[in-house]
């Protein structure tokens, strides 16, 4: 049977980036296929250091060791990456990345339609993931009303042959 994680960050309240309040920060919705591959501000680190995985106010962002391992799983012709930079509190810089698919991912093409739970105007409250949809795919993005990261088996096992930090795993219930 297909099995995904729940990708989560392992120290959610330690680590933390955030581009500051002077710069626009659209990586809501929709917003993020607005966005150049280049993003011209500097995110800083609030709290911690920099991980592989690390937290931002809405997407996490992944180091270059991630977004390599990610490549492998996923086909090019799907997925794109725009590029930041991260300031730690020292001052060094990191390049980081954020996901963003093409086309843009419906989750219709992912969820269990009948057991998932939508709100009035079609967001998703409940997520269920189906074992058939998914059967092709190794990394998800609720991109909806939440921005849930899923990891298939394969994928996560790879991230931990790689020592990947600043993640931890939960294992999502599969529907049919």
């Amino acid at each position: 049977m297909r099995q995904f994680y729940d990708l989560e960050q392992e120290k959610e309240s330690i680590l933390w980036a955030n581009v500051g309040r002077e710069h626009k920060f659209d990586f809501w919705h929709e917003d993020i296929y607005n966005l150049p591959l280049e993003y011209p501000h500097v995110f800083k680190m609030i709290h911690g250091e920099f991980q592989d995985y690390t937290g931002t106010d809405s997407y996490p962002i992944f180091s270059t060791k991630l977004r390599d391992i990610f490549n492998e799983f996923i086909p090019k012709e799907r997925i794109e990456w725009i590029h930041l930079t991260v300031e730690n509190k020292d001052g060094s810089l990191h390049d980081a990345y954020m996901p963003r698919f093409i086309p843009m991912p419906h989750m219709i093409e992912v969820l269990n339609e009948k057991l998932s739970v939508f709100t009035e105007h079609g967001q998703i409250m409940v997520p269920r993931l189906s074992t058939e949809k998914t059967k092709d795919i190794h990394f998800i993005r609720l991109v909806e009303n939440s921005l849930i990261n899923y990891v298939s088996v394969d994928l996560k096992k790879a991230m931990q042959k790689a020592k990947v930090t600043g993640v931890k795993f939960k294992k999502v219930k599969m529907y049919p």
